[in-house]
């Protein structure tokens, strides 16, 4: 009977493992729930991990998590190797908070009067796409470096794909009339996020 018995708890537990999530995805340092490319109206969130434990990550479905990165060899960072990602206005400044009235407190928005192509702000690859996101839109996260990553959200057209490696300037995305909830002309919200932490895309642009 213990025999049995035994062979009986390691196939429930066997069979339990079976019906679990799978664990998160790690990308150098980022932690991604759900799946990279997104076609449905799930909502994600950028949620920043300072302890580098994942709390809960069952119960919070659809969630993007990144990581708070290893500050080592900072020096090999470039600073100053972006560029603005369309021609516009700046409507509001990086405040590094996130409220409900301002749709782009961690990063920048850029205002524009017509329809305008989105450009990938320095050479990349397309870590993530998220499609009818509550907080983002449309969304694109591009990998710069092991530390550096930037994101382009309220996008309306996307020409990229998961994986895609992009160069500086190349068209990655278009926005549109009434693409976010900030304004009736075109705005796209610029984000920009090193070792983990948001930080003013303004900085490394146009710096020496």
């Amino acid at each position: 009977m213990t025999i049995k018995f035994s062979h009986i708890l390691i196939l429930i537990i066997l069979l339990s493992g079976c019906t679990q999530k799978p664990a998160p995805v790690s990308l150098r340092g980022e932690e991604f729930h759900g799946r990279r490319e997104v076609d449905d109206k799930n909502e994600y969130h950028l949620i920043k991990d300072y302890n580098d434990k994942v709390k809960d990550i069952y119960s919070q479905n659809s969630k993007i998590i990144i990581n708070n990165l290893s500050n080592s060899n900072k020096k090999a960072q470039t600073k100053c190797k972006f560029i603005m990602p369309i021609k516009g206005n700046i409507t509001s400044s990086f405040k590094n908070v996130h409220t409900g009235d301002n749709m782009c407190n961690e990063g920048i928005s850029i205002q524009t009067d017509d329809i305008s192509d989105v450009k990938t702000s320095a050479d990349g690859k397309v870590l993530h796409i998220g499609k009818g996101l509550r907080w983002y839109g449309n969304l694109i996260i591009i990998e710069h470096d092991k530390y550096t990553i930037t994101l382009y959200s309220y996008l309306h057209n996307i020409y990229v794909k998961v994986g895609e490696k992009v160069k500086q300037g190349q068209v990655i995305a278009s926005i549109v009339k009434n693409n976010s909830k900030t304004s009736n002309n075109p705005v796209l919200c610029f984000s920009m996020r090193k070792n983990g932490n948001a930080v003013n895309p303004l900085s490394y642009i146009n710096c020496k």
